[in-house]
């Protein structure tokens, strides 16, 4: 059948909160209900079946909430299975206050990550500052 052709019928009204992406109609035909799961700022209200891996990840960075030194930590596996999605939720879940998101793929070089910690935790920048610079303000 020509999608053209289709004829648009309403959704059954959903009651519940959802956590998916797609309601399946039984023609096979997908209705998209929340577009922004796809943007890369996307954070979930809750995890389902990561529950091993956030509890794994957030012993680890436990010290880290008393000012403890914490150990390096070596997160793994194939392209797609919700890595960087389990360590943004957990950060936004147990650390708020301390924690910000880098993506490293598009910050490639020392000063452009220091300098985008220290816009997020709310530092005025010019954007004239040296790596060095940075730096200092960083560790104060």
């Amino acid at each position: 059948m020509n999608l053209l052709s289709r004829s648009y019928r309403k959704p059954a009204p959903v009651n519940y909160k959802l956590s998916i992406f797609f309601v399946w109609r039984m023609d096979d035909c997908a209705i998209l209900l929340n577009e922004g799961v796809f943007d890369d700022v996307f954070i979930p209200d809750r995890l389902i079946g990561r529950e091993g891996h956030v509890k794994e990840i957030a012993r680890s960075l436990g010290p880290a909430k008393s000012d403890k030194q914490i150990t390096n930590l070596f997160i793994h596996g194939p392209p797609g299975v919700g890595k960087t999605l389990v360590c943004k939720w957990l950060l936004k879940e147990h650390f708020p206050l301390q924690a910000v998101y880098v993506n490293c793929w598009s910050k490639r070089t020392a000063h452009k990550v220091i300098h985008d910690i220290l816009m997020k935790t709310g530092t005025f920048l010019s954007g004239k500052e040296s790596t060095t610079e940075l730096l200092k303000r960083f560790e104060s």
